[in-house]
């Protein structure tokens, strides 16, 4: 059943947005404040390899095509902050 008032959205949002690990989440929060792949690599000690891995599974869960619309849906989300 949906609502038209978007009562099972939210629901089906959270359920996406609790399958991202705390390390997921880390990485959305750093290209929520426009880092590329090899700063945020450098911030949270990893390979860029893995960054470029971690952000394909984070849209690949959350269902968004590329960063642009990661960094859109972190931020009505409350998964980034948007700069100052």
């Amino acid at each position: 059943m949906t609502d038209t008032e978007g009562g099972t959205q939210p629901k089906a949002e959270a359920a996406k947005i609790a399958t991202l690990t705390p390390r997921e989440r880390e990485v959305i929060a750093l290209v929520g404040e426009g880092l590329r792949n090899q700063q945020i690599a450098q911030r949270l000690a990893l390979s860029e390899t893995t960054v470029r891995r971690h952000v394909t599974a984070i849209c690949r869960k959350l269902g968004v095509a590329e960063r642009l619309d990661l960094i859109l849906y972190a931020y009505r989300h409350g998964l980034a902050k948007i700069p100052a």
